[in-house]
Formats: C-alpha cells, sequence, structure tokens
C-alpha cells in the first residue's frame, strides 16, 4: 500500500489500515488519493485543541526536573509519557485523534501541571551542549512538528547532579535514556538513574538528546558532543575524574550509543557528514568514551556490527538485558558481546526471566502504554554494583580479578 496522508488541519498522520477510523477514510477517499482531508466536528476540534496546548506545555517541563518538586514532577511526568505513548508512539499503536475515552488523562494531566509548584528557573543549571551551530539533516528544519516528543527549536542538553564533592568521584556517567528514536523515557530510565550512579560515587549527567524528526545520527552527535563537552569544561564544572567518562543508555539510548560509536570515532567530526557545520575548539577533544554501559539496547543489525567493530578506539563495553525481552534486546546484546569478545573488554549479562525496560529496578508510579509494569524482578536490580564493579577496574580504581593458569 502506497503512503497516504491524512491532516486534519491539528496535526498530519500516516494513514494505518489496522485504525477503524484511518481504514473508513481509506475506503470514502477510495484508490489513488495520497491526501485526505479529516473532517472534525465542534468537540473534536475541542478535544484535540486541548489535547496539543497541553502535550506542547508537556514537552518544555518533563525535560526539567530539578525545576519542580520531585513527587509531583514524577507524576505528571509519568502521565504525560504515558499519554504520548498511547497517541502518538507508532510502535505501539497507530495514531487517531483523542478520543472521548482518552480525554480523561488530559484533563488529569492540565490539573497536575497546574499543580506544578516551579524551585527555580527551569533553566537553571542546564548545559547546552552545542554552540549556534549545531549539525543535523534539513529534514528536521521542514518536518511537520506538530506530533513530535519536543517543540520546533529543541536543543539538547545536559543536567548535571553531582556529587557534593565532585572532585572527588569514581568517574563521570553520561545517562542517554530510552524511547527508540522517538521520545525520551526519563521517568524510569534516566531520572532514576541519575541518583543510583550519585549513590555509587559518580558524577551523573542526563543527556536530553535530539530525538524524531531529527535522524539518528543527530542523536549519536550530541552523544559524542557531549564527552567532548564534558572535557572541554572539566575545570569549570570542578568534575574529578575527567578522563574516566562513562555513557550508559537504555534501550533506545543504547541504540544511540551504539549510533555514536558505530559513526562518530574519537577523533570524527560532525562536519564530516553535514559539511556545512563549522567545527569549533569542543570538536577537536577526543570524543571517545572510556566505557559504554548499554542496558536493554544494543546494535540493530549486521551493518552496524562491523561498523561498531572497525572503530578503531573502542571502549570497554558492559551489557545488560532479560531473557523475556519483547523487542529481542537479549539476542541482539549477545550478538554484539560475540562480535566484540576478541576486540575489547566486554562483559553480558542476561537475567532470567526479565523482560524490557526495567531501568536501574521498581520505581513509583511505574506504568507503560497506561498498564502497570509487573515483574520486574530483583535479580535485574543489582546490575548497578555489577556495573560499578566493572568500572572500578576498566578505571583502574581497584582490581577484583584474580589470575589463574589457564589464561
Amino acid at each position: 500500500m502506497e503512503k497516504v496522508i491524512i491532516e486534519n488541519g491539528f496535526f498530519a498522520r500516516e494513514a494505518d489500515p489496522r485504525s477503524d477510523i484511518d481504514r473508513a477514510l481509506l475506503e470514502k477517499a477510495g484508490d489513488g488519493q495520497k491526501l485526505i482531508f479529516e473532517e472534525l466536528d465542534e468537540a473534536a476540534k475541542e478535544r484535540i485543541s486541548l489535547y496539543m496546548d497541553e502535550m506542547a506545555k508537556a514537552a518544555y517541563i518533563v525535560s526539567r526536573p530539578k525545576a519542580y518538586e520531585r513527587e509531583a514532577f514524577n507524576r505528571y511526568t509519568a502521565l504525560s509519557a504515558t499519554l504520548f505513548v498511547l497517541t502518538r508512539w507508532k510502535m505501539i499503536r497507530p495514531i487517531e485523534p483523542i478520543s472521548e475515552e482518552l480525554m480523561p488523562m488530559v484533563y488529569e494531566l492540565k490539573n497536575l501541571r497546574e499543580k506544578l509548584v516551579p524551585l527555580c528557573d527551569p533553566e537553571e543549571g542546564l548545559l547546552y551542549i552545542w554552540g549556534d551551530d549545531m549539525p543535523h539533516k534539513s529534514v528536521a528544519a521542514e518536518a511537520d512538528w506538530r506530533l513530535a516528543f519536543d517543540s520546533p527549536g529543541f536543543r539538547p542538553f545536559l543536567i548535571p547532579y553531582l556529587l557534593d564533592d565532585r572532585s572527588a568521584a569514581k568517574g563521570n556517567i553520561l545517562i542517554v535514556s530510552g524511547g527508540g528514536y522517538d521520545w525520551r523515557s526519563n521517568r524510569w530510565e534516566g531520572y532514576e538513574a541519575v541518583h543510583r550512579f550519585n549513590e555509587l560515587g559518580y558524577n551523573s549527567f542526563l543527556l536530553q538528546r535530539r530525538v524524531t524528526p531529527y535522524d539518528p545520527l543527530d542523536g549519536a552527535m550530541d552523544l559524542q558532543r557531549s564527552i567532548r563537552f564534558l572535557r572541554a569544561n572539566a575545570e569549570k564544572l570542578g568534575l574529578g575524574a575527567a578522563d574516566r567518562i562513562a555513557v550508559n543508555g537504555y534501550s533506545g539510548g543504547g541504540m544511540c550509543i551504539c549510533d555514536m560509536l558505530a559513526y562518530c570515532y574519537e577523533n570524527s567530526r560532525p562536519d564530516e557528514y553535514y559539511p556545512d557545520y563549522v567545527p569549533d575548539g569542543t570538536d577537536k577533544l577526543s570524543g571517545k568514551a572510556d566505557a559504554a554501559l548499554l542496558i536493554y539496547g544494543a546494535a540493530q543489525d549486521k551493518e552496524e556490527i562491523e561498523k561498531i567493530r572497525n572503530n578503531p578506539s573502542l571502549p570497554p563495553v558492559f551489557l545488560i538485558t532479560g531473557q523475556r525481552d519483547f523487542v529481542d534486546m537479549d539476542r541482539k546484546s549477545a550478538g554484539l558481546y560475540l562480535a566484540l569478545r576478541d576486540l575489547t573488554s566486554v562483559e553480558l549479562h542476561i537475567f532470567a526471566e526479565t523482560g524490557h525496560g526495567f531501568g536501574v529496578g521498581p520505581c513509583e508510579d511505574v506504568s507503560f502504554a497506561d498498564k502497570p509494569v509487573e515483574g520486574i524482578l530483583k535479580n535485574a536490580a543489582v546490575w548497578p554494583q555489577l556495573a560499578d564493579t566493572f568500572l572500578k577496574n576498566r578505571f583502574g580504581i581497584e582490581n577484583s580479578f584474580v589470575p589463574n593458569d589457564w589464561n
């Protein structure tokens, strides 16, 4: 079936024959029509207008956790993410106009937003990683942003979570949440992981990377730029262990790390892909991660694995996944392990009977597509300690390996 676009004045979407609404529109339009205008009644227009307004506000708020009281922010972010998944993420369901059944969620989102109490200027402390120039494919500037996770003009940034004595940190962790390439599932991944790594003695930085309509390569460049940004600003930020920068990605965040390892080698620069971009001093620094922690996120095909294998400066790689991962990250992680085992230090853990999306362990308000996540097993929750041991050995902080005569 050729692609057919449905436009209703609020947003455009690709017609999906699985949708009852879209199927009816396709049948009415007949063959050969590439653009269908969907007539909405006044009630539907009012619903969609409120929904679009609330999601536009959420796009800004949910990326700035330090500006609000944590418990209230978590409730708001959890509901916003659930609504996004239910209405916009094609991986879960086709996009349809907002139904009456979903409107209670929209009203509750508005209610939670109005109850948020700002603790500071939302921009306070954010570290924008690019200068005036930012490399990207032209398609992003021309895209329809109405159903995107972010708003037009979004620029990637880091949120720092520093130790009281940031100079005494074991290392620095750059954290990338999942959500595929379409959104950032920070509520259950990044916003929990930053605190867990603080507890383990690391400075944490959460990357708010570019997602759709930006290209996956743009997100990979954001991650490499973040590594260089920390190196360039280590003294200004008072960071210890600036020579120990690890990247930690969950699901789509792990895929982002693999994209970086495949396409953004240590000394590669953005102008190799986007000739119009003018490199600055930060781009001249090493873009190599000192370790990579991939949590139920791995390379997606043999071609990318081969590009990763060709990377002349591969970091040590730590892989975590569950046996029952619904997007086959267990098999993909095992495949990546086998591809890298002779090229770098690599460690793989597959937790029995565990699915996808367990983050750093159970957290409050855990739901996915408005359904509670059950069966997050305690065995998977031990992985941060395993990662800590891996990093301490790779960073030369300690050596817990016992030599034997079999090697």
